[in-house]
């Protein structure tokens, strides 16, 4: 029964956590425990921070008030636990998320001159995805600059305005990995 499904929370870089289903093949994960998850039109890795049974969960939800839509929880799946080797690739992987943050301010300022910053940037694992995560109080144009960093990064690019309510927690964030 989906009632009895054990969902996990999985938190990534910079998101405050996902809800995912547990492989059927699974023994139950751990709190703290690195997992491969699906992922928008690839795999991510993150690390479970709670778990939990689906009823629980919705009760929960449903005495908080929250809306599904409001909220958005993603209910995806896990794949397997994280292997030594894909977890060793996290430390590479930070480095040259701060690299992209770096050449995204340089050029967003000094070459397309966006009235944007640049507060954080998130590969996806398989490097598939980038998101940029930024804060403007404008409408921004950022055709050019994203063709620009897909020619540099070869990956899909989205840009995530970041509400300024947000914005300490997505920089305090980036300073954990």
């Amino acid at each position: 029964h989906v009632e009895d499904a054990v969902v996990y929370k999985v938190q990534f870089k910079s998101s405050s956590g996902h809800y995912l289903y547990g492989n059927k093949s699974m023994e139950m994960l751990d709190v703290g425990e690195f997992v491969k998850v699906e992922a928008d039109r690839g795999e991510d890795l993150g690390v479970v921070t709670d778990a939990c049974h689906m009823q629980d969960l919705v009760v929960e939800r449903s005495n908080r008030k929250i809306e599904v839509k409001a909220d958005r929880p993603r209910i995806g799946k896990i794949v397997r636990v994280a292997t030594r080797s894909e977890r060793a690739q996290l430390p590479e992987k930070h480095r040259l998320e701060m690299y992209v943050v770096a050449t995204c301010k340089e050029l967003a300022q000094r070459v397309h001159h966006l009235p944007i910053s640049v507060l954080n940037a998130v590969f996806q694992f398989d490097r598939h995805k980038l998101t940029i995560y930024y804060a403007s109080n404008a409408r921004v144009d950022f055709r050019e600059f994203v063709r620009d960093l897909f020619g540099m990064f070869k990956s899909r690019i989205w840009m995530e305005k970041v509400v300024c309510l947000f914005v300490c927690w997505i920089v305090s964030l980036s300073s954990l990995h």
